[in-house]
């Protein structure tokens, strides 16, 4: 199946305005979603630490010890860091300890403004062994890195990132520390990445539509460019190639071009070459003419020769002693040179005069040959 060339160029240019298009929004959207992650990677690990900062190691040491829920410090850390979480926006954040097997929870901030559940608060006291709280191999590694970091004393750098049921979500922790440097107990900060999710889903699908609208305008303006100058120049030259295979004439015909470029530097020619080649049919008309009348002077005197020498024979039916015939071959040319053979036959000829060459003949002939 054959295409033309417009056709071609709006096919190619699409896929290629297709590829542009998914290259940049993705180019965007990947750029965007680094620059995001980066961002609330910080948030994160700098919110842990400033919480970790702000609370009091005594109010601290008095909640993590027996009964700590019952002391006004309980009381007090606890709507700080309820307050915190709302104006904060986050997922979770939590007072716990840590050991080499296990979690165990002081204060699991429930705030009812933000729709948190009350049954999925954990309870003062609560001690998780990672194994149960792990859903997965990764996750129990994740738990035993935050408890390495938290007997070092140092927060966790750069945040864990999950994707599991709970959704989205960064975490990190930063350790509270007493007056000689050793971890008493850990912030755990976990921020929702979901409406950060959507949000880079949203920009990738604005993306999309803002390219592919800009890209199909281009590639529009553009196809309706190369028409203009390409196609419909070309498109000229072969209507007017087919008139003139038709008409059948070739000097009086001419076609102009206005384009500044090659193509009309192919009319040009084109008209150049119908010139020539009237010119060339012109003079082939000529000389086949010339040669006809000349093949047909040749036949004339190629007669004229031929009629020079007798046709009867034999030429004196009263002798009976000899015969005479002749044969000629005239030349190619008029005046050029031709042969004319003479037999003479006699049977009292000696016998070693060669055979007449004569079809038919049985006798000894003499054969004179002259040349003119």
């Amino acid at each position: 199946m054959k295409f033309k060339l417009l056709p071609k160029l709006m096919l190619s240019l699409g896929l290629l305005g297709l590829a542009l298009t998914l290259s940049l929004s993705f180019f965007g959207y990947y750029n965007s979603k680094e620059y995001l992650e980066d961002m609330y990677a910080y948030r994160v690990v700098f919110g842990a630490k400033s919480i970790a900062t702000m609370l009091d190691v005594d109010d601290v040491r008095t909640i993590v010890s027996e009964g700590g829920d019952q002391s006004e410090a309980y009381v007090r850390v606890r709507e700080k860091l309820n307050r915190v979480k709302l104006e904060g926006g986050m997922n979770f954040l939590s007072l716990v300890t840590l050991d080499e097997d296990s979690v165990t929870f002081y204060i699991d901030c429930n705030v009812p403004e933000m729709r948190d559940d009350p049954a999925d608060e954990m309870p003062y006291g609560t001690d998780v062994l990672y194994t149960d709280a792990a859903g997965s191999e990764e996750d129990l590694q994740r738990y035993l890195n935050a408890w390495a970091c938290y007997s070092n004393g140092v927060p966790v750098d750069p945040p864990t990132v999950t994707y599991n049921s709970y959704g989205y979500n960064y975490s990190s922790a930063a350790p509270i520390l007493d007056e000689n440097g050793q971890a008493i107990a850990e912030i755990q900060y976990i921020l929702d990445m979901n409406d950060v999710h959507t949000h880079l889903q949203s920009f990738l699908n604005t993306m999309l539509g803002i390219a592919a609208v800009i890209v199909s305008v281009a590639v529009a303006l553009y196809i309706l460019f190369i028409q203009n100058v390409v196609t419909k120049p070309i498109g000229r030259l072969a209507e007017f190639t087919r008139g003139v295979a038709s008409s059948g004439q070739l000097k009086t015909q001419g076609i102009e071009l206005r384009t500044g470029d090659e193509i009309e530097e192919l009319g040009k020619a084109f008209n150049f070459m119908l010139v020539e080649l009237d010119h060339y049919i012109s003079d082939l008309t000529t000389l086949t003419a010339e040669k006809e009348r000349i093949s047909a002077e040749l036949n004339v005197a190629t007669h004229i020769q031929s009629s020079m020498l007798p046709c009867i024979f034999p030429a004196f039916p009263e002798r009976s002693e000899f015969d005479i015939y002749a044969t000629m071959n005239p030349a190619k040319e008029v005046g050029a040179t031709s042969t004319i053979s003479l037999w003479w036959t006699s049977a009292t000829w000696p016998l070693s005069w060669p055979m007449c060459p004569a079809r038919g003949c049985r006798r000894r002939c003499l054969w004179l040959s002259a040349r003119r």
